[in-house]
């Protein structure tokens, strides 16, 4: 359960991370950059999800 509660801390300082790299990126014109973060950061979002749904799935 440990693992599972830093994996999901993990994945939110991630997709954190992802939306700083895309603020920081547009305005620099860096829109490989923000592309790479905007995929990175879909691909966290989809983990935690399905971390979500495993731990509920496990609750009941």
């Amino acid at each position: 359960m440990a693992l599972k509660l830093f994996m999901n801390v993990l994945y939110t300082i991630g997709i954190f991370v992802c939306c700083a790299v895309v603020y920081w990126a547009f305005p620099k014109q860096e829109y490989m950059w923000a592309m790479a973060a905007i995929f990175i950061a879909g691909l966290f979002v989809i983990l935690k999800i399905k971390l979500l749904k495993e731990l509920r799935q496990k609750k009941k």
